[in-house]
């Protein structure tokens, strides 16, 4: 129960980060470098407004437990499409290295989860939502700063069973304070 409680609390501390990212909404983050960019189903796509990287600190030993990286395509308050990803390690450290849905593929101490949702369409795909899940991560640097790495995988739409692929995925993102 605790770790639900905690993990509602940090995904609610992420999207309220997002939301309130000092960027303004028309231009994209300062440090031309920062971008989330993938293909979905083949098409180029970039989400480099309002970009975040958002981590948790285990305060007695320094472990990062969460990270949530996420942006938008557009303006986040009226049309953009939003893309995002989170991993939760409460376990242990999230370092440099690969994180893998499903469990299976994985390690059954860490949940990962990617999201994207259209507010036009109202659409919304989860990597939860497909079973068998599969979705990788891998982080090739991390630091207080920023963070870079690499993902694919599949989401799922759950009302239309409509399932997109995300490749090419790459992003280097500055932490938000």
């Amino acid at each position: 129960m605790k770790k639900f409680n905690l993990r509602f609390l940090l995904i609610a501390i992420l999207f309220f980060a997002l939301f309130t990212n000092c960027s303004n909404s028309n231009d994209e983050n300062s440090n031309t470098n920062y971008h989330l960019e993938m293909k979905i189903n083949g098409e180029p796509r970039k989400f480099n407004q309002n970009l975040f990287f958002a981590k948790n600190k285990n305060p007695d030993n320094s472990n990062i437990e969460y990270i949530g990286i996420g942006g938008y395509k557009g303006n986040p308050n009226e049309e953009g499409d939003q893309f995002s990803f989170e991993i939760e390690y409460v376990d242990n450290n999230i370092t440099i290295g690969t994180y893998l849905q499903p469990i299976a593929n994985g390690n059954p101490n860490y949940d990962l989860a990617a999201n994207y949702s259209n507010n036009v369409t109202q659409t919304y795909f989860s990597s939860l939502y497909l079973d068998p899940q599969e979705f990788k991560i891998t982080i090739t640097q991390i630091s207080d700063v920023s963070i870079k790495g690499t993902f694919s995988g599949k989401m799922k739409n759950e009302e239309t069973h409509e399932v997109i692929e995300i490749t090419d995925g790459r992003f280097m993102a500055p932490i938000i304070h």
